[in-house]
């Protein structure tokens, strides 16, 4: 898994928010988003990698 290093010179993360993926998906392969009235689908595919879609 690649590591970000929130405190590495032209990073802006220190103020953003981290979630974990396995904290939103829980113990589910797949989590609907609602975006500005749209629905996207965030999906763990069986190699392990996240995809969202429209």
């Amino acid at each position: 898994m690649e590591q970000i290093d929130a405190q590495q010179p032209g990073t802006q993360l220190l103020d953003t928010r981290q979630v974990s993926s396995r904290e939103l998906l829980k113990d589910q392969k797949e989590l609907l988003i609602v975006h500005n009235e749209q629905l996207y689908r965030l999906r763990e595919t069986r190699n392990g990698k996240l995809i969202l879609t429209k």
